[in-house]
């Protein structure tokens, strides 16, 4: 019987292949050492190779929309900018650096809170279409009036 000496560890890392190119690759790992002594390393590895591409081609997109657009990450009921363009940040005259690892749910106003969580659930869950006027603070505390398009 083995004993667990670490939590599962996940890393990212890339490996130089021959042919000078780079492979990404995600591993996750775990120590254990047995009833002699005996230490064991379990692990498994992904190619992540693709994925990074296709990561770096979105924030590309999504650095050249011409509004505000981000990437963001549903965590805990909570939704956290992952990624921002510019213009984005531009909106809450904020910079990315503020604003990237936060919470955008915080920004909404409190009145406007209750039907932007119905609409984001809508939209994440049910695969409606987003559509929802709510009013977000601003760098200076200020929630500007929303105007549809």
């Amino acid at each position: 019987m083995r004993t667990s000496l670490s939590k599962k560890k996940t890393v990212s890392f890339r490996l130089l292949q021959k042919d000078g190119e780079y492979r990404e690759v995600l591993a996750s790992t775990r120590v254990s050492k047995d009833a002699n002594g005996n230490y064991f390393l379990s692990a498994y590895y992904i190619d992540m190779t693709e994925q990074k591409k296709m990561e770096t081609l979105r924030r590309s997109l999504i650095d050249h929309l011409p509004c505000g657009a981000g990437v963001f990450e549903l965590v805990n009921n909570d939704l956290i900018a992952v990624y921002l363009n510019h213009r984005y940040a531009e909106m809450f005259g904020m910079s990315n650096d503020r604003l990237i690892g936060q919470s955008i749910l915080e920004r909404i106003h409190p009145k406007d809170y209750d039907a932007a969580m119905r609409m984001l659930h809508a939209v994440i869950f049910d695969g409606q279409k987003l559509d929802c006027d709510i009013r977000l603070r601003l760098k200076n505390d200020e929630y500007p009036a929303c105007r549809r398009q």
